[in-house]
């Protein structure tokens, strides 16, 4: 084998270990992509289940207390004890999982209206009708005002509860030309 000979399997074998540097870079950066979408997806599966049972919860407490004008039945406090301690745990859970910036308007507003639908169906001052009439009163204004709230905070946090597709940063990126599925093809095309 002469000089010339070498200085060409050198070349040839230089660019052959560049393509594979290459080809390796980029599949680490694929599946750094892929780890990136995947911890992005499963983030925002917590926000779904967190916003699910966050409105569920508050579902059962404003149900209980709809049909409660002449106050909470003694036989219904144990339920309402549980839906309440369980719209608790899902506001913590709501704030752990979009930050307490993002949700804390939202929920403490709706928070502070049930907590006057509670004095309401607790007065015992007020005679049956006078509790029911105020009762049925704050509730026709309140659960438009809660519905507005809840719509509020669903649009503040829906973003963050989008789903990420592996292939969409990829894709494009092909259609774009930025790198080639089977790598760099300068080999065919340089000159040997």
């Amino acid at each position: 084998m002469d000089e010339e000979d070498f200085n060409q399997t050198q070349r040839i074998l230089a660019e052959k270990t560049y393509d594979l540097a290459e080809s390796t870079l980029l599949a680490v950066r694929s599946l750094q992509e892929f780890a990136s979408k995947q911890f992005q997806n499963n983030l925002a599966q917590i926000r779904w289940k967190a916003w699910n049972d966050y409105q569920e919860n508050l579902d059962a407490v404003t149900n209980l207390l709809s049909n409660s004008p002449d106050g909470i039945a003694e036989r219904e406090q144990p339920r309402l004890a549980k839906d309440v301690v369980s719209l608790g745990r899902g506001i913590v859970q709501l704030r752990r999982a979009f930050g307490n910036e993002a949700v804390e308007e939202e929920v403490g507003e709706i928070g502070a209206l049930l907590g006057k639908m509670f004095e309401i169906a607790d007065q015992k001052n007020l005679s049956k009708h006078d509790r029911r009439k105020e009762f049925k009163f704050f509730a026709e204004e309140t659960a438009p005002e809660i519905r507005n709230l809840m719509d509020k905070l669903e649009e503040k946090i829906s973003p963050m509860m989008e789903l990420r597709t592996v292939l969409e940063d990829s894709a494009s990126a092909l259609v774009q030309g930025q790198y080639s599925p089977v790598g760099s093809l300068k080999h065919l095309f340089g000159d040997h």
